[in-house]
C-alpha cells in the first residue's frame, strides 16, 4: 500500500517554475503578460521587471499572451525559463468598453455608445484618463472622497438599468 501512494506522489508533483520574459524588438522585459498552464485555468501575470512564477508539473505546456506581442507555447522541461516574443505589427480596431460584460468589437455593439477620440483628450488638460472621460459621455461621473489630488476616485455610470426605467447606477 505505501509503494502506491508513493507512485500517485512521484506523479503527481508540480514544481516552481520562474522566469523572465522579454521582446525581440528591443530585449525589454515585458510586464502584463498572461502565463497560463495549457488546458487548465491556472495561470499568473509577470510583474513590471517581466518576470514571472508558476506551478507546474513536470512536462506541462506554459502559453504566454500578450497584447502586443504573438502568443507563443513552451514545454515546461526546466524549473527556469527565459522567454522572447515577438512583436506583434497590427493595430487594434476600435473596441467597445461597456460597464457589464467584456469588450466587443465596435460593429459588434448593440444599444447606444459615445465615442471618445483621443483629439478630444488631447484638446483638454487631464490629470488622469477618468478626468478626461468625464463630461464626455453621458452618465460617466467620477467622484473622489476628499479634495486631495491623490484621493481614490470612485466611478459611476449611470443609465437606465430595468424594465422600470431607473436610472441606478449599472456598475458602482
Amino acid at each position: 500500500m505505501l509503494y502506491t501512494l508513493l507512485i500517485g506522489v512521484s506523479y503527481a508533483q508540480n514544481r516552481q517554475i520562474t522566469g523572465i520574459v522579454t521582446s525581440s524588438a528591443n530585449i525589454d522585459r515585458i510586464s502584463g503578460v498572461s502565463v497560463i498552464l495549457k488546458g487548465t485555468g491556472t495561470g499568473t501575470q509577470t510583474n513590471s521587471d517581466g518576470s514571472f512564477s508558476i506551478s507546474a508539473p513536470e512536462g506541462s505546456t506554459l502559453v504566454f499572451r500578450h497584447v502586443s506581442h504573438t502568443e507563443k507555447s513552451v514545454l515546461a522541461n526546466s524549473s527556469t525559463l527565459n522567454v522572447t516574443l515577438d512583436s506583434r505589427d497590427a493595430m487594434l480596431d476600435e473596441v467597445v468598453l461597456v460597464g457589464y460584460g467584456s469588450g466587443v468589437a465596435s460593429k459588434n455593439a448593440v444599444g447606444s455608445f459615445t465615442q471618445v477620440s483621443s483629439e478630444d483628450i488631447e484638446s483638454r488638460p487631464n490629470a488622469n484618463a477618468l478626468e478626461a472621460l468625464q463630461g464626455r459621455v453621458p452618465g460617466f461621473q467620477v467622484f473622489t472622497s476628499t479634495g486631495e489630488p491623490s484621493a481614490t476616485q470612485s466611478v459611476r455610470l449611470n443609465g437606465v438599468g430595468s424594465l422600470t426605467g431607473s436610472t441606478t447606477p449599472l456598475r458602482s
